[in-house]
C-alpha cells in the first residue's frame, strides 16, 4: 500500500486562493500597492547608503567617520552577540 502525502494533481494547489483573491474587487489596489512599495524600498536601500557614505567620505576630520560607522553597525554585531548568547 503507497501512502502519499502530496497530491498528485498539481492544477489543484492555489487555484483556489488565487481564484479568491481575484474575486474581489480590492485585488488590482493590492497588487499596485505591492509593486509600489517594493519599489519604493528598493530604491530607498539603494540611493540612503550610497548618499551616506558620500557625506562620510566628505568629512574633514578622520574621528568622526569612524565614529559615524561605529554607531551604525554597533546594533548589527550587538544583535548577533545577543543572539549566539541565548543559543548558548
Amino acid at each position: 500500500m503507497e501512502i502519499s502525502i502530496i497530491k498528485s494533481n498539481a492544477k489543484e494547489i492555489g487555484d483556489l486562493d488565487y481564484a479568491t483573491l481575484f474575486a474581489t474587487n480590492d485585488s488590482w489596489i493590492i497588487t499596485r500597492n505591492t509593486i509600489l512599495y517594493n519599489a519604493v524600498f528598493i530604491l530607498l536601500n539603494i540611493t540612503i547608503p550610497v548618499i551616506l557614505a558620500i557625506l562620510l567620505n566628505e568629512l574633514r576630520s578622520k574621528f568622526l567617520p569612524k565614529l559615524y560607522q561605529s554607531a551604525m553597525f554597533f546594533p548589527f554585531f550587538l544583535s548577533i552577540f545577543i543572539r549566539y548568547h541565548m543559543r548558548t
